[in-house]
């Protein structure tokens, strides 16, 4: 390749990962219903509210009960290594 090629690939990366990071920013601080969450998560809607009464997945008032995603996500997370510790 010559550089000019490679400038050209790396001006199209570039480009790319500032769609990603603003995509990233935008569903970072999206808001779930509680349905949204028990279907994300494969639960009953039962089950969150259950998780939300004994303090293990926060929630915000917008309206109705809403999920921040971030908040979602440390739930997966904390799960996901939960999982690795037991196995």
């Amino acid at each position: 390749m010559t550089n000019k090629e490679l400038e050209q690939q790396l001006f199209l990366l570039t480009k790319r990962v500032e769609e990603l990071e603003t995509e990233k920013a935008s569903l970072l601080g999206k808001l779930y219903k509680i349905s949204d969450v028990a279907e994300l998560l494969g639960v009953s809607q039962r089950t969150v509210y259950h998780m939300i009464e004994r303090g293990e997945l926060p929630t915000v008032k917008f309206g109705t009960t809403r999920v921040r995603a971030t908040d979602l996500l440390k739930l997966i997370g904390n799960n996901e290594e939960y999982h690795e510790q037991t196995v």
